[in-house]
């Protein structure tokens, strides 16, 4: 059974994903992904992540606001192969440059570097806890997307270095 999902209202639910969105994010930066970016990640090896299925819902009249049906992706595969010392384009907070912690600024193809170490798992989608907000796609999961029709703009990839 799908779970519910509670908007909390804009002025008049401008802000539902649009039809052509394949992810959006949630409360706490938890990722939504659609029906057809579901399919084709489904089918690899993603470890212990997991989904849930979920329909979108009015948090004040518990109205469903969609038919369509979103996925809650749970990713909890993390891995430790980036790089950062030379890695390019990522920020460090202003408030504390020495948390370890990073975000992606303004990176591009090959300014991202992972360790050699990633070529031995077969996993297939991860999240690097030392990266924000992070999400990396093995070659066989990222070109599976391209070649369903997904861009590489729509799914804001970046090709990494494996060094």
């Amino acid at each position: 059974m799908p779970v519910k999902l509670f908007k909390e209202p804009d002025i008049n639910y401008s802000n539902l994903p649009k039809e052509n969105e394949i992810f959006f994010r949630i409360t706490n930066g938890y990722l939504i992904i659609n029906e057809k970016l579901y399919d084709v990640i489904s089918q690899f090896n993603l470890g212990k992540t997991h989904f849930s299925q979920v329909h979108i819902y009015n948090i004040e009249t518990k109205e469903q606001l969609s038919d369509v049906p979103y996925y809650f992706i749970n990713i909890a595969e993390k891995r430790d192969y980036l790089d950062v010392d030379n890695s390019k384009g990522l920020g460090v907070s202003m408030y504390n440059p020495q948390w370890k912690q990073r975000f992606i600024g303004i990176s591009e193809d090959d300014d991202i570097k992972l360790s050699h170490a990633c070529l031995a798992d077969d996993i297939d989608l991860w999240h690097e806890p030392i990266l924000l907000k992070s999400l990396f796609f093995s070659d066989r999961l990222a070109n599976a997307l391209l070649d369903s029709g997904f861009t590489k703009e729509q799914l804001g990839l970046i090709r990494c270095i494996i060094q």
